[in-house]
């Protein structure tokens, strides 16, 4: 390269080389799905024992899940958890009655 290439054509500035750029984390990663999954387990799982640990812990993951990436699962598992483990509460406190 001629030493002008290396300057500004308008000002003479000489140009600064540019790094090239690290590459951009995927969306979505394993780690926020596998947190999606285990959301969306707790959630099932809740119904048949352990409604109210269960489901506090299936929000928590899915709220870990929705913070690396995986909106949608993380969503689902947070709403599935709520759901079911109401459900499973209720289904407790009939099973008493």
């Amino acid at each position: 390269m001629s030493p002008a290439a290396l300057a500004c054509p308008h000002c003479g500035q000489p140009l600064q080389t540019a790094q090239p750029a690290a590459p951009a984390p995927q969306k979505g990663g394993t780690s926020g799905r596998n947190f999606a999954y285990y959301s969306i387990i707790c959630a099932v799982v809740s119904i048949l024992i352990f409604p109210l640990p269960l489901a506090i812990l299936g929000v928590v993951f899915g709220i870990l899940a929705i913070r690396r990436g995986e909106v949608r699962l993380g969503a689902l598992g947070v709403v599935l958890s709520v759901v079911f483990g109401v459900v499973g509460v209720i289904a407790g406190i009939l099973a008493v009655l």
